[in-house]
């Protein structure tokens, strides 16, 4: 059968799945012993974190951008008007 990397929460008491651990410790079970200390929350599943793939800077993706260049009819600011009073 596969086992499966387990690491023993603070919860836990001197025994967990018949071995006697440490808070830390790390157990290598099989789905089935590990049933009921996971449900009891005195182990959680080990999580394997892979390190993320950088994408190099000449891969970046490209986007699509439209300028326009300002018309002679464009006589208009971009500034708030105020208001009188």
């Amino acid at each position: 059968m596969e086992t499966e990397r387990y690491i023993v929460t603070a919860v836990a008491g001197p025994k967990v799945a018949g071995r006697r651990v440490e808070a830390g410790a790390i157990l290598e079970l099989t789905e089935n012993a590990a049933r009921a200390e996971l449900l009891a929350g005195t182990i959680v599943r080990e999580i394997v974190r892979k390190p993320a793939q950088t994408q190099a800077i000449g891969d970046a993706v490209e986007v699509e951008t439209e300028t326009t260049a300002p018309t002679e009819d464009s006589t208009e600011t971009t500034a708030p008007k105020s208001k009188k009073r």
